[in-house]
C-alpha cells in the first residue's frame, strides 16, 4: 500500500496518507482540515537500477555534481 507525502498549501503542515488500493480517497490536511495539498515527490525514489557509478554502491564516484570524491556515500551531498 503506498504512502504518500502532502504539504497542504493553506497551513504548510507536512504529512503522510495511506491510499488503500481501490479506493479513490480524497486526502485532508490534519492541522487545517484542508484539501488544497501539494503532493510531494520522496527523496528516496528512484528510477532504473543501481550501477557502479552509483555514489551509494561505489565510494569513489563524485556526488551531487562534486568533482571530489565521496568519503561517506550514505551521507553524501549532507543528507
Amino acid at each position: 500500500m503506498p504512502i504518500y507525502e502532502y504539504l497542504c498549501l493553506i497551513c504548510s503542515t507536512r504529512f503522510e496518507f495511506l491510499q488503500m488500493p481501490g479506493k479513490d480517497e480524497t486526502p485532508i490536511c490534519p492541522g487545517c482540515g484542508s484539501t488544497k495539498l501539494e503532493k510531494l515527490m520522496p527523496l528516496f525514489r528512484r528510477t532504473g537500477s543501481r550501477t557502479k557509478s552509483d555514489p551509494v554502491n561505489d565510494p569513489s564516484s563524485s556526488c551531487c555534481g562534486s568533482t571530489d570524491p565521496c568519503d561517506n556515500p550514505k551521507r553524501c551531498c549532507g543528507t
